[in-house]
């Protein structure tokens, strides 16, 4: 009997403190997490991130903001659209959020193409 109510004892003690560290590990994950959203939420309403809609007209990538609906830049190369993105907005980053899907998967597949030669140089 008293090795049972030693068991349950350890039992209890090791309960309490697994949940106390998983307490602390969600608590220190949610921090992190709510600064990462709230960086990214200060970054669009700074203008340092711009959302865009992409939408196509005879092979050229029309990109509009995609909570201003403003228009962005154009180009038929996703190297083109970088480039006038800089030139109008040099202290901003670009992030395709949405729209026409072959037009996003194709821009997707040459930015995947840029970073796979860029990294075998």
């Amino acid at each position: 009997m008293e090795q049972i109510v030693e068991a349950l004892c350890w039992f209890a003690v090791g309960y309490v403190i697994t949940r106390l560290v998983v307490k602390w590990l969600m608590d220190r994950l949610t921090r992190e997490i709510r600064g990462e959203v709230e960086d990214f939420v200060n970054r669009l309403e700074t203008g340092k991130l711009i959302p865009v809609t992409v939408e196509v007209d005879q092979d050229q990538y029309f990109c509009y903001n995609a909570l201003t609906k403003d228009f962005v830049c154009q180009g038929f190369t996703l190297k083109e659209i970088a480039e006038r993105f800089i030139t109008r907005f040099p202290e901003s980053k670009l992030t395709i959020y949405n729209g026409d899907e072959t037009a996003v998967r194709v821009l997707k597949e040459q930015l995947e193409k840029f970073y796979e030669d860029r990294g075998s140089k």
